[in-house]
């Protein structure tokens, strides 16, 4: 078990002003505008992140999709796919159901921007950009993962 005292306040400390870029995931797992509710579907079932930033052919982030995001279009959003076969008009692409306007920090922004905006908006993890290009994502769980680790080498 770990124990507090001076050196574990001095590392609490240190974090809130450390760089995202110092602990942002670089190996991102995105998905292009135009791919499709089963192309995300599949993305989400594969991999247990809460979020997809969405690129353009450009590698632009032009958006984000959530699993609720998902979850919401698919239960509530009269989603093609659950109307009826007579009604079908094709398989949605992911702009029909992501947020346009993602929050998006620098990656000189600080570890304690990022949990600021996390909390204040309500979100798991924020991508992170230079200019319109995707460089990184942050999430809460990358940050107290970053932090536990850190303590325990102490």
């Amino acid at each position: 078990m770990m124990k507090s005292g001076p050196r574990s306040v001095r590392i609490l400390k240190n974090w809130v002003i450390k760089k995202i870029s110092e602990m942002m995931v670089r190996d991102v797992v995105t998905a292009r505008d135009d791919s499709d509710l089963m192309e995300i579907i599949e993305l989400f079932g594969r991999y247990k992140y809460n979020a997809i930033p969405i690129l353009d052919k450009n590698k632009n982030l032009v958006g984000i999709v959530t699993r609720s995001d998902l979850l919401k279009f698919i239960t509530f959003e009269r989603c093609p796919m659950m109307i009826d076969m007579e009604s079908f008009i094709g398989i949605p692409d992911v702009r029909s159901f992501m947020c346009t306007h993602p929050l998006a920090m620098s990656p000189d922004d600080t570890i304690k921007d990022a949990a600021s905006v996390m909390i204040r908006h309500g979100v798991r993890s924020v991508p992170i950009v230079k200019g319109r290009k995707l460089v990184g994502i942050i999430s809460k769980h990358d940050i107290i993962q970053a932090i536990y680790r850190e303590l325990i080498k102490s």
